[in-house]
């Protein structure tokens, strides 16, 4: 609705599953090491170069292009849910605008949208069989059978989801030594916080989240198990 003439909107949408990225914009759903290509651009934006961008110029077109590249996930069956996603997804939304006060002049912003995996408990999770269930009302539920007999895919999801704890929790000690930081009045433009460079998604995010608004949304299931 903001949008004004000479605007100029780019998205990307990309997965970290483990050590690698997966490009959810691209045909094919291309992989690279999540090492590969992460650096900040000229204008000191956290990227990762390879990734493909498409420009988004209404709404409409902004959900289209989510949509088709959300169906490019990585996701596998658990007991927890016969759709989890085995990692984490960055959309990120890439605004340039001419500056008013002088045409020669642009002046760029970034959204960084992360929908972060959900903790398991990854020594108990199993790669599960499922079965449709048409019910009275005409609808299909998805009904746990129970671990699926290859092994092999259940040691993959453990895997995963080590890596996947791993990650959440140093992104953990970030916001808490950020807050810390805060605390003491030590939280200052160009400040930097050590640490934090293990995995993926903190690697990724710090110097975004030391210059930016961040807003955490969590998702808790209410009953007494979880």
């Amino acid at each position: 609705q903001d949008k004004g003439d000479g605007w100029k909107i780019s998205m990307k949408y990309f997965q970290n599953v483990v050590d690698i990225v997966r490009d959810l914009m691209s045909p094919t759903c291309e992989e690279r090491s999540y090492k590969d290509g992460m650096k900040k651009d000229d204008d000191g934006f956290m990227d990762i170069n390879w990734c493909k961008s498409a420009p988004v110029n209404t709404w409409e077109e902004l959900t289209q292009t989510f949509l088709k590249a959300n169906a490019k996930k990585a996701i596998a069956p658990t007991q927890f849910n016969h759709q989890s996603t085995r990692g984490h997804c960055i959309m990120v939304l890439d605004v340039v605008m001419p500056d008013p006060e002088d045409t020669s002049m642009k002046k760029r912003g970034r959204i960084y949208v992360c929908d972060l995996a959900g903790t398991e408990p990854a020594g108990d999770i199993f790669y599960a069989q499922y079965e449709n269930k048409k019910m009275p009302d005409g609808t299909i539920e998805k009904h746990l059978i129970g671990p699926h007999r290859d092994t092999s895919r259940t040691k993959e999801l453990q895997d995963q989801g080590k890596k996947i704890n791993l990650s959440l929790s140093e992104m953990a000690q970030f916001f808490m030594k950020m807050a810390d930081s805060f605390k003491k009045k030590k939280l200052k433009p160009g400040v930097s916080i050590p640490g934090c460079n293990s995995y993926f998604l903190c690697k990724f995010l710090k110097d975004t989240l030391l210059q930016s608004k961040t807003y955490l949304f969590c998702a808790i299931r209410p009953e007494v198990t979880y």
